[in-house]
């Protein structure tokens, strides 16, 4: 479970990856329309941290929110 947590974008650029998401879904929501966003890097950057962050804020049963996160890591998905 450590080496999810690990990555080399740094905390800042991981929390401006996650807001610049959650905007876009924000923005979705209000307005009644769909996005695809695409996080891309280089290996260890930190994609999969953000979604699994995203996947985690944004899944709100009180408020009818609910988020998936999915992957075809096999190793990932075991460790989940």
């Amino acid at each position: 479970m450590e080496n999810i947590s690990q990555n080399g974008a740094g905390a800042q650029n991981l929390t401006l990856t996650t807001c610049a998401i959650n905007c876009i879904i924000d923005s979705c929501k209000k307005d009644k329309r769909k996005a695809v966003c695409f996080v891309t890097g280089i290996p260890r950057a930190g994609k999969t941290l953000a979604g699994l962050n995203i996947a985690n804020e944004r899944h709100k049963f009180e408020n009818n929110e609910h988020a998936v996160f999915l992957s075809e890591n096999g190793p990932l998905v075991d460790v989940l």
